[in-house]
């Protein structure tokens, strides 16, 4: 304000003083009423003053938006997105059709919602709901569901781990291997064999679980589900509930060897009984890598069985041999035809890692069975995927 009354002030005044002075004129009477006038503009001007001080006294200030009064919203938790892509091509004998098939399109994603808080979604988009006719009825065949896991963990992964939601079953080692990183195209008969009841292993339902980890030490996962795999992506299909259970642990002072065992109460009796019980050995070092499993259990009435022995050699970062003996019996009571028959199968192979996340795969399958209705059949399978 004094900046640009001031300044006026004084214009004025010299623009009275100059003309007097021009003339030659006495200017001390001009100059006492300068005085006055000046006198007047300074009252008047504390008079503004005043009124432009109770002015801003009187105005509500606008609401504080800086950083000191309001707590700036909180960073959006990041997203992480993975996934696998598995192209086959297969050929065979006996009758084989040869075909190409999209076996995997896994989406994954997964994030945090808190400190030690986390969820996971995973979608196969490859899947296509299906039926099976299972104990004479007719229901969604589970393997074809498209929602593979969708859960909450809460806790410390390395320590003690709550997990909600729909997730893998712990039955089996490879049965919780990841799909990426298996040492052949297709996990062992007793997990993949779905028409025959091959169901002990890699399956999901809706349940709790609790998992407890000690590094270099043991892991033990216990958890309660809806049931066995059968109830994937549905409501229970009874009041009981199934329990599993697996155990895992180092043999010291072997180094590399572990092995593990893995149960699951159906909680039924006779005819509804859904149990299953294993145990898996495995040694891998200097490039060489040992495993077998043998998982047993019943069905209702029917009891089945199955095994398999691994060996794998890594000739270099980006090749691998392998040989494995596989058998799965879906009814040790009978061979009469192929729902019932014993199968053992004789693989070779090998895995190409081509870069960091795409990888080729070849297996040669020697299929023989007990009955002798079953032709034996030889196939071949190619894998090409790629993961991120």
């Amino acid at each position: 304000m004094n900046k640009r009354i001031f300044p006026g002030a004084a214009l004025l005044a010299l623009s009275l003083v100059f003309p007097i002075a021009a003339r030659g004129e006495d200017p001390s009477a001009e100059i006492r009423l300068l005085r006055e006038q000046l006198a007047q503009q300074a009252a008047e001007l504390e008079r503004v003053r005043a009124a432009l001080q109770r002015i801003e006294t009187t105005v509500v200030p606008p609401p504080q938006t800086s950083s000191s009064t309001t707590s700036a919203p909180a960073p959006a938790a990041p997203i992480r997105f993975s996934g696998l892509l598995q192209g086959w091509a297969m050929t065979g004998d006996a009758s084989f059709q040869d075909t190409f098939r999209i076996r995997r399109t896994e989406l994954k994603l997964s994030g945090d919602l808190a400190k030690n808080v986390g969820w996971t979604l995973m979608i196969d988009a490859s899947k296509s709901l299906s039926h099976a006719t299972v104990d004479g009825q007719t229901t969604i065949n589970q393997a074809g569901r498209p929602l593979q896991d969708a859960f909450v963990t809460i806790g410390n992964p390395r320590r003690v781990l709550l997990t909600a939601g729909q997730f893998k079953l712990p039955l089996s080692r490879e049965g919780l291997e990841s799909s990426a990183t298996l040492d052949v195209i297709e996990r062992a008969l007793f997990m993949t064999d779905r028409s025959r009841g091959g169901s002990y292993g890699d399956v999901r339902d809706v349940g709790v679980s609790l998992r407890r980890t000690v590094p270099d030490r043991y892991e033990l996962l216990l958890g309660v589900y809806n049931g066995t795999g059968e109830s994937q992506n549905d409501v229970d299909r009874n009041e009981r509930k199934s329990v599993v259970a697996r155990v895992a642990v180092p043999v010291l002072p072997i180094e590399g060897l572990r092995v593990g065992t893995s149960a699951a109460w159906g909680g039924g009796r006779g005819g509804d009984r859904r149990d299953r019980y294993g145990a898996d050995l495995l040694f891998a070092r200097g490039g060489w890598k040992l495993k077998t499993e043998v998982m047993a259990g019943r069905d209702g009435a029917i009891e089945r069985e199955g095994f398999y022995a691994h060996v794998g050699r890594e000739l270099s970062p980006r090749l691998e041999l392998i040989a494995r003996f596989d058998q799965w019996d879906p009814d040790t009571s009978s061979d009469h035809d192929l729902a019932t028959s014993l199968e053992r199968d004789y693989i070779l192979g090998g895995n190409v890692k081509l870069d960091s996340s795409l990888r080729l795969q070849a297996n040669v399958i020697h299929k023989t069975y007990a009955s002798e209705a079953v032709p034996t059949r030889n196939l071949l399978l190619i894998n090409l995927q790629t993961s991120w």
